[in-house]
């Protein structure tokens, strides 16, 4: 059994429901549309110099949609040039800069995975990092972690420290991590965070290999991908998945949740009162509480978390590193196109579950 998806199939639909899953007053359609622009990162366009291995497809570089299911690669501009890093305040940059960290999980010798991760303000004993669970996690989907992992966690110093699991919930895929003897750190509240829905977003990500800190923008999409989580939203930010568990923030310095990863039309990410509602029960599920499940989402709605024994387990199943052929990336420029500012027509294509639908 499945539990249903949230987002609506027609984009130019609204309503309080998918109110937080779409754009803001005024239309986004330029930003779906610059987001895919034919123009390669600095990220990209300079992975060679910066410890990233340089691409071997032409059509990666020259056609920038076309890079969907990079593995493990670059994206967006490096922290602190220009792109999207002049356009923060510069107190926020160097917040991230303090805050976003890079993973990753060890079997023997060999790398099982890497990713991002953020602090979070969660635990008085040890520093905390709110990250993705598909660091431990089987790849295979069948909802286990995979036991015996080491976990190391690059700094935003570049030192390298061991991270602990300390709590996981493969329904929602999020994992805490502690680090010890860690200072110097900025943590996100969550309690804090709120929403400009008119604001350009924007993903946040590390790389493991090199330390280089990465964003890229984007804008809020009514877009849905294939996953079993009836709580995901999507946004048009590109991606690899280096950056699965990074910040999802917004232009003006607000965080708004984190990251996921699908290889075709733009990024997962849950927001922020979902995940507030998933660290509570981290906190209190070992204690015999009648609402130990139960959370408020931002627009005052009582949610439950679906724990790890329910009968319902959301699957999230990560794609192979492949590259898109012919038709998949002609359906996602039918898709552009019709987005198009400069088009008189109506939308007539969308993104839903992971397939380009046909709006009539």
């Amino acid at each position: 059994m499945v539990a249903s998806k949230r987002a609506a199939a027609d984009p130019t639909r609204s309503s309080n429901e998918n109110k937080r899953t779409c754009s803001g007053e005024g239309g986004t359609t330029e930003s779906l549309v610059s987001a895919y622009e034919d123009v390669p990162s600095k990220a990209q366009s300079e992975s060679g110099s910066r410890g990233y291995p340089p691409s071997t497809s032409s059509d990666t570089i020259n056609r920038g949609i076309a890079l969907l299911n990079a593995h493990h690669g670059p994206f967006g501009d490096i922290y602190p040039e220009d792109g999207v890093w002049g356009e923060f305040n510069r107190s926020f940059s160097l917040f991230l800069s303090k805050n976003v960290v890079a993973l990753a999980s060890f079997n023997g010798g060999t790398k099982f995975f890497s990713c991002t991760g953020f602090f979070i303000d969660f635990d008085d004993e040890c520093q905390t990092i709110l990250t993705s669970a598909t660091l431990v996690r089987d790849p295979d989907g069948s909802n286990k972690i995979v036991e015996g992992l080491k976990i190391k966690v690059l700094l935003p110093n570049n030192q390298s420290k061991e991270g602990t699991l300390k709590h996981c919930s493969l329904q929602y895929n999020v994992a805490l991590v502690s680090v010890k003897n860690c200072r110097y750190v900025r943590h996100v509240n969550l309690e804090q965070c709120s929403i400009n829905y008119s604001s350009k977003v924007v993903a946040v990500g590390r790389s493991f290999e090199s330390g280089a800190l990465m964003a890229t923008r984007g804008a809020r999409t009514c877009w849905s991908g294939p996953f079993d989580c009836e709580h995901l939203s999507y946004s048009t930010c590109k991606i690899s998945k280096s950056g699965i568990g990074g910040p999802l923030v917004d232009i003006d310095g607000k965080f708004l949740g984190m990251n996921y990863y699908d290889k075709k039309m733009g990024t997962p990410f849950l927001y922020f009162d979902d995940l507030r509602g998933i660290l509570q029960y981290f906190k209190t599920k070992h204690f015999c509480l009648i609402d130990k499940t139960e959370y408020r989402s931002m627009t005052g709605m009582k949610r439950h978390i679906l724990e790890d024994n329910y009968y319902i387990q959301n699957r999230w199943i990560l794609p192979d590193p492949s590259s898109m052929n012919e038709r998949e990336r002609e359906e996602e420029r039918r898709v552009l196109a019709s987005l198009h500012p400069t088009s008189s027509r109506r939308v007539k294509y969308a993104y839903t579950g992971g397939d380009v639908t046909v709006l009539k």
